[in-house]
């Protein structure tokens, strides 16, 4: 899922607490999505972090989708 510019923020700053070449920020910088940095971590709380980030994109995207279709049903 492409981030936009706020969530791309978040998962910086969630990034942040990691040594700069450490593989999941170098996997971010070269496009990898929140869900496919999780590998690249220990079971720590940048794990969790990503993980919220990511579903809160995931949720905005659905409502944002429902909210559409629902507005194109009501025209005529």
């Amino acid at each position: 899922m492409k981030l936009d510019q706020q969530e791309r923020e978040a998962v910086l700053r969630a990034l942040s607490v990691l040594p700069h070449d450490h593989p999941a920020r170098i996997a971010f910088d070269q496009g990898a999505d929140p869900i496919a940095l999780m590998h690249l971590l220990e079971g720590d709380e940048t794990v969790e972090n990503l993980k919220e980030i990511w579903l809160a994109a995931y949720e905005r995207r659905c409502l944002s989708g429902c909210a559409s279709r629902d507005e194109h049903k009501r025209r005529p």
